[in-house]
């Protein structure tokens, strides 16, 4: 059972007093600060015709870093108040500190990550005349890592780029001097009109550079689960570490740099056919992606990384459609899944002194469906995606708020999967996003079984302390999560994977963490078959802890390209054509897929 508080954000709501009960409903517990004593209750809805209420609808997607429209109050004499949840508050009431109150003594690789969040909010904001919601400190708030904005802030005009640029300029005074003359160049271009893009190209590689210098050491383990009432699973994950059926990752496929995990469809057949054609063809286009990564000379943005996740995800889709097509389904009968899948792509970073880094600790998030993403540490849960369901799809549309939408009899229904339609037929729309590891934590990706009934905000604290502590292996951790899920009936299929992220210098591990530089040999990280596997190299094999920076003639910073190199392009579409024949031949070979004329009874030959 969720017992935890519905605090709310009172937009312009400054002028009643703490203490007061306002609509025989809201508690006022702080300083615009407001609990919600009937959350089982609709609140009273704004009129969606009020261009403020339609932008916070239509930038909901904005999950980590905008607060949502939760219902409005209306008080004699006085503006509608318009109520947000989803806002930067403890669970003990208080507001996250603002970005400046812990700007100074905070690293300065988090400094940068921070002002390249708020560069990517920059755009989707102005679109809204909402980019003064970035100039005022104290509207913006932080959860470690993660930028978090207390409301949005309208003007009748969009802010010019020039006053985020002084803005930055005041805080930037704060900062090491390692970083400080390249922001304030950074600033400077800001304020003499150069694109936005290059901007954000050079925040993109400072943050790298910074980022790199950091230690970093991965360990992954996955587990699934029937549950206690099905007889069948139809959920897959990648790595298999525990399983019933003991179908298990082999220790010699793995990659450690990958997390997967698939949920067929509840209600179509063949749902655990689909989930595990995903995780196969997942797994070797992603052996394509990693073996073009070790070619590469220069570093590639995030949107080219992001573009490549997005095509290996319609080839997925399009493989799972073709079945269905061959087996002649239609509706329910088409077999589909759900994805989450987490990469951690080592881009080897050249500093401006002249440096070679191995790892730029970027993690890419991708999504369809309902099955989820969390970024868990000893201080805090985060949820990391938004489910595909019907009254997500509604409230970005701007047809209702979310309590409205929640509260309809199909708001679970998923909008999209994989496998059941084309891709070029429909618009699939998987979601991708870029993190860095600038800290340790837990990223935890599951299928609705586990999350759907709290479970992980129910018990992420007591379950996070044994791992950071190094009190049990990972493999134990996921074994917990499962039985978890596993409790209290649940009439689910049960998948999870844990990838475990260390950054903190080696001496300030826990030994028992850290140990020799080598993994549990319990650990696996693979699902796919040994003849569709390809041989491991230490080209695409994340390595345990990255090693000391070899020095090289000093060289000017590069200059980060917009799109990669031609040969770049050729060489990864060409692994992935050969990956996916390879894929098509393996997956026929193992039965989980038909070729025509082959898998069709021969007929007999007349005597």
């Amino acid at each position: 059972m969720n017992t935890s508080k519905c605090y709310l954000w009172a937009v312009k709501g400054s002028s009643v007093p703490v203490g007061e009960i306002v609509a025989n409903r809201y508690q006022v517990v702080g300083a615009q600060i407001w609990q919600d004593t009937q959350p089982q209750s609709l609140p009273l809805i704004p009129d969606r015709s009020d261009p403020k209420v339609l932008a916070y609808l239509h930038l909901s997607s904005y999950l980590l870093h905008l607060p949502q429209l939760y219902g409005g109050v209306e008080i004699p004499g006085h503006p509608l108040i318009l109520l947000l949840d989803r806002i930067p508050i403890t669970p003990e009431g208080t507001l996250y500190p603002s970005i400046t109150e812990v700007w100074p003594q905070t690293s300065p690789v988090r400094q940068v990550y921070w002002l390249w969040q708020l560069s990517q909010l920059w755009n989707p904001l102005n679109a809204f005349r909402a980019g003064a919601s970035l100039l005022t400190a104290e509207n913006i708030r932080v959860q470690g890592w993660r930028i978090h904005l207390r409301e949005l802030i309208f003007t009748s005009s969009p802010p010019s780029v020039a006053a985020l640029s002084r803005c930055w300029q005041t805080w930037i005074e704060g900062c090491s001097s390692d970083i400080q003359e390249r922001l304030s160049t950074l600033c400077q271009e800001i304020e003499e009109g150069k694109r936005w893009e290059t901007i954000s190209a050079s925040l993109n590689q400072m943050l790298l550079e910074l980022a790199a210098e950091l230690p970093l050491k991965i360990t992954t383990s996955g587990g699934t689960d029937a549950g206690t009432v099905r007889s069948h699973n139809e959920d897959s994950c990648y790595p298999i570490a525990v399983s019933q059926n003991g179908n298990l990752t082999p220790e010699f496929d793995r990659i450690r740099e990958l997390a997967i995990v698939c949920d067929g469809l509840d209600g179509h057949e063949g749902g655990e056919v689909a989930s595990e054609l995903a995780v196969r063809s997942v797994k070797l286009q992603v052996q394509g992606l990693l073996l073009e990564l070790a070619e590469q000379t220069e570093v590639v943005e995030p949107t080219i990384w992001i573009d490549h996740m997005t095509s290996v995800i319609r080839i997925v889709n399009n493989l799972i459609a073709t079945q269905n097509d061959m087996k002649g389904r239609s509706g329910r009968e088409r077999m589909g899944t759900t994805l989450v899948m987490a990469l951690q792509i080592a881009q080897t970073v050249k500093t401006a002194f002249g440096l070679d880094f191995p790892n730029a600790h970027e993690l890419y998030l991708a999504h369809v469906g309902d099955s989820r993403a969390y970024w868990i540490t000893p201080d805090y849960c985060q949820l990391l995606t938004q489910d595909d369901d019907f009254a997500h799809w509604q409230v970005t549309k701007g047809e209702c708020c979310h309590r409205q939408a929640a509260a309809q009899d199909n708001a679970m229904q998923l909008i999209q999967a994989l496998g059941v339609q084309h891709a070029d037929n429909h618009e699939l729309v998987p979601h991708v996003q870029r993190l860095i590891i600038e800290e340790d934590g837990l990223l935890l990706l599951c299928s609705d079984g586990l999350s759907d009934r709290q479970t992980i905000k129910q018990y992420w604290q007591q379950e996070i302390h044994p791992i950071f502590a190094g009190q049990i292996t990972l493999e134990e951790a996921v074994h917990r999560w499962l039985e978890l899920g596993r409790s209290d009936q649940n009439p689910d299929n049960v998948s999870v994977v844990l990838m475990y992220c260390q950054v903190a210098p080696q001496e300030e591990r826990e030994p028992s963490v850290l140990q020799s530089g080598t993994e549990p040999k319990s650990l696996s990280t693979g699902t796919i078959n040994a003849e569709l596997s390809l041989p491991e190299s230490p080209e695409f094999v994340f390595q345990q802890v990255i090693p000391e920076p070899k020095a090289e003639p000093a060289l000017a910073a590069p200059q980060l390209e917009k799109h990669p190199s031609k040969r770049v392009g050729a060489i990864v579409w060409g692994l992935l054509l050969l990956l996916l024949l390879g894929a098509g031949f393996g997956l026929w070979y193992s039965g989980l897929i038909e070729i025509p004329g082959l898998n069709a009874p021969q007929p007999r030959q007349e005597d």
